[in-house]
């Protein structure tokens, strides 16, 4: 009977195997034909509501703001030992007892130091009783030597019993100290012994606390809170994006007690997205949070841009810093065009709508106007620097050149020469609560099994289809190579080489992407 029914699911279990393998590849077809012919006939459009997405900017804001204040909540000192203290079951009782015992402690540790005080302050009296303490001394020396004899036989019966007595004591000692350790084993894992440690973390605690509270007061800024954010930019500054969200969450928790530190890398960029970057710094600084640029490599145009509006600026020793200038370049293919007889037309509203052209020919009046809106650029260049570092000589330092940070340090570009991994570490020491470094991380949308094989069915359609399509391609071009090569076999020189400059012109104009703007670099 056992077999008989072992052998009926062996078969039911090879019927699924087989059914899975032959219906399986045909029902995923049938859903990607089903999916593909939805998404044609979705409507198409800005009134489409396939095409729209709506967020409640409130609740981002306020699950931000939550975020962030688990986070701080997570790593305060105080709220950890606080959580202890309650698996502990430790009351404000016992916390009063820990420093009765401690004071009495203290007490006892000064008794000595008192008493050798004392007797260091009476040395005259004992030289003045010294003559009659001579005396009895010499009486009870005499009366000592009678006695020598008879002690001598007794000291040697006590010598014999007591080696005997220290051979039994040496292996009864053995066996109490391997006792007195799983004692003290004991102690260290038991609830009391946990109690007295964070006992002693909470006195630490309170002396860490008093200490900041006394440079505080001495004029020391010591923040609550210290958050550090990395960036590192680039010269589209297409950064700002992240620099946004991080002091959104930034701001959703931070006070005037606060500190944030930004480990800033860049070699300058655009004029508009950098500009931006400098205004999430001003947010800060809106905010009255003290901000502090930490530079390691570069802070050079643009990343200086940004770092001036800190409160405090520390570089690296050999880090450039400075640039401050603005630059803009422009290639211009008149003459190629010319060259080939092409007209290019270009037609504008408003007499400086465009200054310089790349196709077009540019006269002395659009190269005087595009000077001009580089100049006005530098010009409010300066007056973010000085806004922010009035210090400086703004006539000197704003020439476009770069300093190593040990001379910027002299000229008042930067307040101190440190590392951001020294000067992070330094500030963690004088932080009373949280420090939080705040990363932004693009979320990954998780493939499904089922998924996953379309897409990858799809890919295998379009790749056969393009193989198709170039296969196409190649053999049309090999009979119009065939029939045109007799006809043209004369000037094939010339074509090439002028071919090649025009494929040279075109592979400019597609490479040209931004560089026409003004950048500060």
């Amino acid at each position: 009977m056992l077999d008989f029914v072992l052998d009926v699911l062996g078969f039911g279990l090879k019927l699924v195997l087989v059914l899975l393998l032959v219906l399986g590849p045909i029902f995923l077809f049938i859903v990607s034909l089903v999916k593909s012919k939805k998404d044609e006939s979705a409507p198409k459009g800005l009134g489409a509501k396939a095409n729209l997405v709506f967020a409640d900017l409130k609740q981002q804001e306020r699950k931000c703001q939550q975020l962030m204040a688990k986070q701080l909540k997570k790593s305060n000192p105080d709220k950890k030992l606080r959580r202890q203290e309650k698996e502990l079951g430790l009351t404000a009782k016992d916390k009063e007892k820990a420093k009765e015992l401690a004071a009495a402690e203290a007490e006892k540790a000064a008794a000595p130091e008192q008493s050798n005080a004392a007797n260091a302050a009476t040395p005259v009296t004992a030289e003045a009783t010294a003559s009659p303490a001579v005396e009895n001394k010499a009486s009870a020396d005499s009366k000592a030597t009678t006695t020598t004899t008879d002690s001598k036989a007794a000291t040697a019966d006590k010598a014999s019993a007591e080696s005997k007595a220290n051979a039994d004591s040496k292996t009864s000692a053995d066996s109490k100290d391997s006792a007195e350790q799983d004692k003290k084993k004991k102690k260290k894992n038991s609830k009391q012994a946990r109690r007295e440690r964070l006992l002693q973390k909470i006195e630490k605690r309170e002396a860490f606390v008093h200490e900041l509270q006394e440079k505080r007061a001495a004029g020391e800024f010591c923040p609550r809170n210290l958050f550090v954010v990395d960036f590192k930019g680039s010269t589209k500054g297409s950064e700002f994006q992240q620099l946004r969200q991080k002091v959104d969450a930034i701001l959703a928790v931070a006070t005037d007690e606060d500190e944030v530190i930004i480990n800033l890398n860049s070699p300058g960029g655009l004029v508009n997205t950098y500009g931006l970057c400098a205004s999430q710094l001003q947010r800060l600084r809106d905010h009255q949070i003290f901000v502090t640029v930490t530079v390691d490599e570069v802070a050079a145009s643009g990343g200086y841009l940004m770092a001036c509006v800190a409160n405090k600026i520390v570089a690296a020793p050999f880090a450039y810093v400075g640039s401050i200038g603005v630059i803009a370049g422009i290639p211009n293919f008149r003459r190629v065009l010319n060259k080939f007889d092409v007209d290019y037309e270009q037609v504008t509203a408003g007499k400086f709508k465009r200054t310089l052209s790349v196709l077009g020919e540019n006269t002395e009046e659009g190269r005087a106007k595009f000077k001009q809106e580089l100049e006005a650029v530098h010009q409010r260049f300066k007056e973010q620097v000085s806004r922010y570092r009035p210090q400086l000589n703004i006539e000197e330092v704003a020439t476009g050149e770069h300093w190593l940070a040990a001379d910027a340090l002299k000229l008042g570009l930067v307040d101190e020469i440190a590392t951001s991994d020294e000067y992070i570490h330094e500030r963690i020491k004088v932080t009373e609560n949280s420090a939080l470094k705040v990363a932004w991380k693009k979320s990954e949308k998780k493939k499904n099994f089922l998924k996953l094989l379309l897409s990858q069915m799809r890919f295998a359609g379009a790749h056969k289809g393009a193989l198709g399509a170039t296969a196409g391609a190649v053999g049309g071009a090999a009979l119009a190579a065939s029939a045109m090569g007799a006809a043209e076999s004369n000037g094939a020189d010339e074509a090439a080489s002028e071919g090649d400059m025009l494929q040279e012109a075109q592979r400019q104009l597609n490479a040209l992407d931004q560089s026409s703007f003004m950048q500060l670099r």
